[in-house]
């Protein structure tokens, strides 16, 4: 039983061709019992109490969250991202603020990517789905490209629920500068409290 949403067929698009760009590798896979964690990269996902990711980019520029759920990005790069599932079942990704192209998608047991064999692999350039959610299959691959266009912080998350909260999230964080600038600009930062108040009573 698997995914096989490249048997779709898309009225229009358009996929980014640059030489230059940018790969994002990530593992990810179940770690411990009851419940366990997901992890990416080795590492899980903790949401900072009390506070936003905005307010920790606007006042702390992050220095109270953990930097290795974060991945930093810039206005206009070309993104592709690889994920390996490690685990026995298919795991529904979505990406905030953005669409992807879908340009590979393995079937259950194809085995994972590195970087020697994401060469051999046939990426479509030609029709790829476009969608904000994609769904990698158990023990094999999803490769999938993205431009960085709108700036903001963007969670990749699994799409269960529950796997979620056990930490299956990554940040996106898209032009922090140009964040912090807007905000100052607006003379909005003041408006974006580092802590809630309503959780602080």
């Amino acid at each position: 039983m698997y995914s096989d949403e490249l048997e779709l067929v898309p009225m229009k698009s358009k996929v980014p061709i640059k030489s230059n760009v940018r790969r994002l590798m990530f593992n990810s896979q179940h770690k411990g019992s009851q419940p366990g964690h997901f992890y990416l990269n080795n590492k899980t996902f903790v949401h900072p109490t009390n506070t936003s990711l905005l307010a920790l980019l606007l006042h702390k520029n992050f220095q109270e969250l953990s930097l290795s759920s974060i991945v930093y990005i810039e206005n206009n790069e070309i993104i592709d991202m690889i994920i390996n599932n490690i685990d026995f079942a298919p795991h529904p990704f979505h990406l905030h603020g953005h669409h992807v192209w879908v340009l590979a998608q393995g079937n259950t047991n194809d085995g994972y990517l590195n970087e020697t064999t994401l060469e051999t692999i046939d990426l479509n350039f030609n029709n790829p789905i476009y969608r904000d959610t994609f769904t990698v299959n158990p023990y094999s691959y999803i490769i999938v490209r993205f431009k960085a266009d709108n700036p903001g912080i963007w969670m990749l998350h699994c799409h269960n629920d529950r796997h979620l909260q056990l930490g299956m999230v990554l940040v996106f964080v898209e032009s922090p500068q140009y964040i912090k600038d807007f905000y100052s600009k607006q003379n909005l930062i003041n408006h974006i409290p580092l802590k809630c108040e309503h959780h602080s009573k």
